[in-house]
């Protein structure tokens, strides 16, 4: 009987949600790449997959934010060319190399007036900084930065970055 109410209720439960997982949302965000007409759609897609940087392996990341890159630089798009670099950089992370990603970060003259092209990479990019202190055990300069961010979100009454970087500080107490 048991094997029965498994049957019939919890094995269709199941095929919607294997149907719509993540790996299909993937899936359809790469073949959005490939079957870009223009260079133009194909980096807006490559930097849209990328952005999914928290299903993907960091290899792959990587991959595909040097090829946004490459067309980046190819079509002078400065905005796509700093979320590539991003891509890049946050590839690192995934692959657990934080020793050189503040060096990244700071030398990298892509990210200089990042603030001014797109103030949400730039909260981003701070918080990857971020993450990237916690990772090497310094939280106090984490906590530092994040608290910085969260005032200069708050004078720009960025909602959207507040939250993110209130979520940053309460990881970074946890792992106190």
């Amino acid at each position: 009987m048991k094997f029965i109410f498994w049957f019939v209720f919890f094995i269709p439960a199941l095929i919607p949600s294997v149907c719509f997982c993540q790996t299909s949302k993937l899936d359809m965000a790469k073949q959005k790449i490939y079957d870009a007409k223009t260079n133009e759609e194909r980096l807006t897609n490559l930097v849209e997959f990328c952005k999914l940087r928290n299903s993907l392996h960091g290899d792959t990341i990587y991959r595909y934010a040097t090829w946004a890159r490459q067309l980046a630089i190819q079509l002078k798009d400065e905005r796509n060319l700093a979320w590539a670099e991003y891509s890049i950089i946050s590839s690192d992370l995934a692959k657990g190399k934080t020793d050189s990603i503040l060096s990244e970060i700071e030398n990298n003259k892509v990210f200089k007036n990042i603030r001014k092209l797109d103030a949400a990479l730039y909260y981003k990019v701070q918080l990857l900084k971020a993450n990237a202190l916690n990772r090497m055990n310094n939280r106090p300069a984490a906590l530092e930065l994040q608290l910085n961010l969260l005032n200069e979100a708050e004078k720009d009454g960025n909602i959207n970055a507040q939250l993110f970087i209130l979520n940053f500080i309460g990881a970074t107490y946890l792992n106190v």
